[in-house]
C-alpha cells in the first residue's frame, strides 16, 4: 500500500491530459486568435510603409593612383584618407543637414490611402514654399486641390495657386507640380515641416553604413524611409555633398600656398626691376657694355663665387620669408605654405604635419567647441609644431649664413686677385650679382606657382560610386504575413499562458483524477454540478419556499441520475453484510460541501429501488437538512428525542417527506450537542432504525470544525467524505489519508460533489472514463437543464 501511495504521488500531469485540458477551452483560443489577429491586421493596414535604398562606394586610396615623381609625396599628403574617419564624416549631422536643405526633405507631403497614410514626396500635386525660414517645432498644413486654379488651405479658406497666403505657420506659396491634375481634386494633402536639423537626425538614425571587410575601403550604405524615391535621393545627394566638402578641405593648403607665392612674386618683381634699372643707368652713364677681358681668369673665379653666394642668398631669402610669415601674428591661425623650396625635408615634413592637424582641428570644431578636450589637445600640438618649425627655420638661416660667409671669403680672395680691375667693372659686377639673385628667386617662385596650381587641380573626390543608390520596388516593413502571424501567435499565447498559469497556480481539488493520485482512500463517485436557473432562484426567493434539493429522477437518463446510481452501487459494495441495516454518515471538511444535497439524492435513488430509507439530521447546530424540508427548530427531532426519554421514536419520524423517504429532523438547537450525542439513547435510536429501515442516512457535521463528527460516526457502518469541487486545497487531502490510515471513520470513502462535465485535464474521469454515462448506451446531455 505504501509503495502504491508513493507511486501516485510521483505521478504528474500527462502531456495528453494537458492537451485535452487546453482543447476543452478551444473557444478561448479561437477568441484570442480572432481578436489579436484582427488587431494585427488592423495595425498592418494602418502602419506606414517603409522602403529601403542601397548603394555601394569605394573610398579612394592615393597610394593606388599614378602621379609624377615630383608631386607624388605632396599628392599623397593632400589626398590621404582614412576609412573609419570617413564613416564618421558620412554620419556627420552637419553634412546630413546640408543634404536635407538641398532636397527640402524636412517638408513632408502625405495623403490618406484607405486606413494608411503614404508619403508622396515629389509625386505630390502641389509644392508648398515656406517664406519664413525659421522653424519652431512641427508645422502642419493641409492643402486640398479644388480645381485647376484654386486650392483649399486647412479645409477652411480657398486661395489661388502661386499666391502668397498668410497661415498659422507664416506666409506660404502653393505652386502646382507636374502631377497636378483632376485626379487630385478634393483629395487632402497633409504638409508638415520640421527643422532641418531634426530631419537630419531622423535620417541619420535610419542610415546604416557597413564595411564588408575590415581591410577594404568599400562601404555599403542602406537607408530606410517612408518613400522609396526620397531614400534614393538622400543617398545620392549625400555622396555628392561629401565629395564637395572633401575637395574643399584638400584645396585649403594649396590656396594658402598660392596666396603666399603671389605675394612674394610681387615683391621680387619690384626689386628685380629696380636692380635692372640701376644696371641700365650704370651702363649708359659709363658707356660700359662688358668687363675687361684682361681679367677674364679672375673674373671667372669671381663669378663662380658670386653664383654660389647667389644660390645661398636665394635660400636665405626663402628661409627669411618663411620666418617672417611664421612671425606674422595676423597669420598665426592660417595654414603654413608647403613645398616653398626650403630644401629641408624635415622642415617640409613638420609643415605638412602642422597643416594636417590644422585641417583636422577646423573640421572637428564645426561639431564641437574650443573648450573640447580634443580641440585643446590639438591646439597644444599645433603650438608645439609651430615652435619647432620656427626653430628649424632659424637653424637653417644660421647654417646658410655660415655657408655664405665661406663663399664670401672665397669671393674676397678672387676679388683681391681682381683688384687690378677698374672700379667701374667691379661696380658693374656687383649690380649684375644683385640682378642674378633677384632673377633666380623670381624664376624659382614662378615654377612653384605652376606646381601649386597643378597640385590644386589634382585634388580628387574621396568617394567613387560603385553602385548608385537604388530603392527596392516593394516595401520592407511592415510585413503582412509576419504581422498577422505574430498576432495569431499572441492570440494563442495569451489564453495558453492564462490557462497554464491557472492550472499550476490553482491548488483546489476539482477532479476525480487529482483525488485518486493523492490518496488511497476508495473513491465512490462524483456528482456533477447542478446549476439552478436564475428564474428558479428568483421564484424561490419571492415565495420564501425551500429550494429544491432532490434532483434524482428514476425515469431520467441524465448525468446526475446515472452518477447517483453508480454511487449507490459503489456504496453497496462497501456494505457490511453482517449488519441488518446499513448506516451511512456523510461528513466534509467545511460547510457548504453539499452533504445534505448528496444524502437526499442518495436516499431518493435507494427509495427508487424499493428499499426503505430514513434520513437523520444530526447537524444539531446548522440543521441544513431540516430546513431544506421545511422544518424549523420548533419541530421535534433528534435533540428532543435524546433529551426527553419519554419521547417515542415514532413521534419524531416524518413519513414520506419525499417519495419513499422518511426524515428525522434535527429538532431544537441544544446548548450541549456533544453531550446529547454521547448518550446511549443515540445508539439505541440508531439500532431501532436499523431494525425498521434498510438504510439509515445520517447528516453529520464537518470534521475539525466541531467535535460532533467522530461521535456520530461511531454508530455508522460507512462514512462518506464529501468534497466540493473547487472548494478545498489539495494539501488537505493528506488529512483524509491520515484519517483513513488511523481508521478514525469506518469504511471511509470519498464522494466528489459539484464536478463540471468538462474536467480539469480534458478527460472525463467520471462514469465510463470518457465513453459517455451509462457505459456506451448513448446517454446525452439533454437532461442537463432539467437537473
Amino acid at each position: 500500500m505504501a509503495q502504491n501511495k508513493n507511486t501516485k504521488k510521483e505521478e504528474g500531469i500527462n502531456l495528453v491530459d494537458l492537451f485535452f485540458y487546453l482543447l476543452s477551452y478551444w473557444y478561448w483560443f479561437v477568441l484570442g486568435v480572432l481578436i489579436c489577429g484582427g488587431f494585427a491586421a488592423y495595425r498592418y493596414a494602418t502602419s506606414t510603409l517603409v522602403y529601403r535604398a542601397d548603394a555601394t562606394i569605394i573610398i579612394k586610396d592615393p597610394s593606388n593612383t599614378t602621379s609624377t615623381a615630383r608631386l607624388d609625396s605632396y599628392n599623397n599628403l593632400i589626398n590621404r584618407t582614412s576609412v573609419s574617419n570617413e564613416i564618421l564624416q558620412f554620419k556627420s549631422k552637419n553634412l546630413m543637414t546640408k543634404v536635407v536643405e538641398r532636397l527640402e526633405a524636412n517638408i513632408n507631403y502625405k495623403v490618406d490611402a484607405r486606413l494608411r497614410t503614404n508619403e508622396v514626396y515629389t509625386a505630390s500635386p502641389v509644392k508648398v514654399i515656406f517664406l519664413n525660414k525659421q522653424v519652431q517645432g512641427v508645422q502642419n498644413l493641409s492643402v486640398t486641390p479644388i480645381d485647376e486654379n484654386n486650392v483649399m488651405i486647412n479645409q477652411v479658406s480657398t486661395v489661388a495657386l502661386n499666391d502668397t497666403i498668410s497661415t498659422d505657420v507664416g506666409p506660404v506659396v502653393v505652386i502646382p507640380t507636374s502631377h497636378y491634375d483632376s485626379s487630385w481634386y478634393n483629395r487632402e494633402v497633409k504638409v508638415s515641416r520640421v527643422p532641418a536639423a531634426s530631419a537630419a537626425s531622423a535620417f541619420l538614425s535610419r542610415l546604416m553604413i557597413r564595411q564588408p571587410n575590415d581591410d577594404a575601403s568599400i562601404l555599403s550604405f542602406s537607408l530606410q524611409d517612408n518613400n522609396r524615391e526620397r531614400a534614393k535621393d538622400v543617398l545620392n545627394v549625400l555622396f555628392d555633398e561629401y565629395n564637395k566638402q572633401a575637395v574643399e578641405d584638400k584645396n585649403q593648403v594649396a590656396i594658402n600656398t598660392a596666396s603666399f607665392i603671389e605675394e612674394r612674386l610681387r615683391i621680387i618683381e619690384a626689386e628685380l626691376g629696380q636692380v635692372e634699372g640701376e644696371l641700365e643707368n650704370f651702363k649708359v652713364t659709363h658707356t660700359l657694355m662688358d668687363a675687361n677681358e684682361t681679367a677674364s681668369q679672375y673674373l671667372s673665379e669671381t663669378r663662380e663665387s658670386n653664383a654660389a653666394i647667389a644660390q645661398i642668398e636665394t635660400r636665405i631669402r626663402v628661409a627669411e620669408y618663411m620666418r617672417d610669415y611664421l612671425a606674422d601674428p595676423n597669420k598665426k591661425n592660417e595654414l603654413i605654405p608647403a613645398n616653398t623650396g626650403l630644401e629641408d625635408l624635415r622642415i617640409e615634413g613638420q609643415i605638412n604635419q602642422y597643416n594636417n592637424n590644422k585641417i583636422r582641428r577646423d573640421r572637428l570644431l564645426e561639431n564641437s567647441s574650443e573648450e573640447s578636450p580634443v580641440i585643446k589637445n590639438i591646439d597644444a600640438s599645433l603650438e608645439t609644431l609651430r615652435s619647432s618649425i620656427v626653430q628649424a627655420v632659424d637653424n637653417l638661416v644660421r647654417s646658410l649664413q655660415v655657408q655664405r660667409s665661406d663663399a664670401q671669403v672665397q669671393e674676397t680672395n678672387s676679388r683681391e686677385k681682381f683688384s687690378k680691375m677698374p672700379s667701374t667693372a667691379r661696380q658693374m659686377l656687383s649690380i649684375e650679382r644683385q640682378q642674378n639673385i633677384k632673377e633666380t628667386l623670381y624664376m624659382f617662385l614662378l615654377n612653384r606657382r605652376e606646381e601649386n596650381a597643378l597640385t590644386q587641380a589634382m585634388a580628387d573626390n574621396n568617394a567613387k560610386i560603385i553602385d548608385s543608390a537604388e530603392a527596392q520596388y516593394g516595401h520592407i516593413a511592415p510585413s503582412k504575413a509576419k504581422t498577422i502571424l505574430l498576432g495569431i501567435l499572441i492570440g494563442l499565447a495569451i489564453p495558453f499562458i492564462i490557462l497554464i498559469g491557472r492550472l499550476f497556480l490553482d491548488t483546489r481539488v476539482r477532479t476525480r483524477k487529482e483525488i485518486e493520485e493523492a490518496v488511497s482512500v476508495p473513491f465512490l463517485g462524483e456528482i456533477p454540478l447542478v446549476k439552478h436557473s436564475r428564474m428558479e432562484k428568483v421564484k424561490s426567493r419571492k415565495s420564501k419556499t425551500p429550494e429544491r434539493i432532490i434532483y434524482y429522477d428514476g425515469m431520467s437518463k441524465s448525468i446526475l441520475t446515472e452518477s447517483l446510481r453508480i454511487l449507490t452501487t459503489n456504496i453497496e459494495f462497501m456494505k457490511d453484510s453482517a449488519s441488518k441495516g446499513n448506516v451511512i454518515t456523510l461528513t466534509s471538511f467545511n460547510p457548504g460541501a453539499g452533504k445534505s444535497f448528496v444524502m437526499s439524492n442518495i436516499a431518493a435513488c435507494i427509495a427508487d429501488s424499493n428499499k426503505t430509507v430514513v434520513m437523520v439530521d444530526c447537524d444539531l447546530r446548522k440543521r441544513s437538512m431540516s430546513r431544506s424540508f421545511g422544518h424549523s427548530h420548533k419541530t421535534k427531532g433528534v435533540s428532543n428525542y435524546l433529551y426527553d426519554t419519554s419521547l417515542q421514536l415514532d413521534s419524531i419520524i416524518f413519513k414520506d417527506v419525499a417519495p419513499g423517504i422518511d426524515l428525522i429532523p434535527a429538532g431544537m438547537v441544544p446548548p450541549n450537542p456533544v453531550e446529547l450525542l454521547k448518550r446511549d439513547r443515540f445508539e439505541q435510536m440508531i439500532r431501532d432504525l436499523r431494525d425498521r429501515y434498510d438504510y439509515v442516512l445520517i447528516d453529520n457535521v464537518p470534521v475539525n470544525v466541531v467535535a460532533d463528527a467522530p461521535i456520530i460516526a461511531r454508530v455508522a457502518d460507512t462514512t462518506l467524505f464529501v468534497l466540493r469541487s473547487g472548494s478545498i486545497d489539495r494539501r488537505l487531502l493528506s488529512l483524509i489519508e491520515k484519517m483513513y490510515d488511523d481508521n478514525q471513520f469506518r469504511n471511509l470513502g470519498i464522494v466528489l460533489n459539484g464536478s463540471e462535465v468538462r474536467t480539469r485535464y480534458g478527460h472525463n474521469y467520471g462514469y465510463g472514463y470518457g465513453y459517455g454515462y451509462g457505459y456506451g448506451y448513448g446517454y446525452s446531455y439533454e437532461d442537463k437543464n432539467e437537473a
